[in-house]
């Protein structure tokens, strides 16, 4: 039914969109293999669609899958697909790979931003490794700094610092920049 109208990419875009909000991951994984098979050019949105659909039901395997292949395409990386990414693998419970994803950001100029540090940090803090997150909030925060917005008692708004906050003061750890 779907390319009796006119199959391009964005009419793929937008149904794969669709089975994104739906929560029906398989149906964007299909749509988005059907494109190639009709020959039909994916991009940004394709990708972006389908990796965020597979990463929000924890099919981090495939999302990941997803954001290997786009390697070998012309479509270029940006902060969206990343962020796409880094949920799966922190859905996954995969925390290396959460942390590879930031250093290739880090590789091609892909700016971090708070979605992508705080997604990261709550990788690291459920893995069996927390001391990541602190060694992930002091490496970034050069770039992000303007974003932790420290304050002179230290307290932060942003939810970013916050969840670095109770990550380790929920293991009885306090770095000294988060005490008062």
């Amino acid at each position: 039914a779907l390319c009796r109208i006119q199959c391009n990419t964005i009419t793929f875009n937008a149904v794969m969109s669709a089975c994104d909000e739906g929560g029906r991951w398989q149906e964007a994984l299909h749509l988005f293999s059907m494109m190639s098979q009709r020959h039909v050019e994916s991009d940004t949105i394709s990708f972006s669609a389908v990796i965020n659909s597979c990463g929000k039901v924890a099919e981090w395997e495939s999302a990941l899958q997803l954001f290997n292949a786009m390697e070998q395409t012309n479509v270029e990386s940006n902060i969206i697909i990343f962020h796409a990414a880094i949920l799966a693998s922190q859905k996954g419970e995969v925390w290396e790979q959460t942390l590879q994803l930031l250093s290739v950001m880090a590789q091609i100029r892909v700016e971090s931003d708070v979605i992508s540090l705080s997604t990261a940090i709550k990788a690291c803090e459920k893995s069996a490794h927390p001391e990541n997150v602190l060694r992930l909030f002091f490496k970034h925060r050069a770039s992000t700094m303007r974003e932790f917005k420290f304050a002179g008692n230290s307290q932060s708004s942003t939810p970013t610092f916050l969840i670095f906050q109770l990550s380790y003061m929920s293991r009885g750890v306090l770095h000294p920049a988060c005490s008062t």
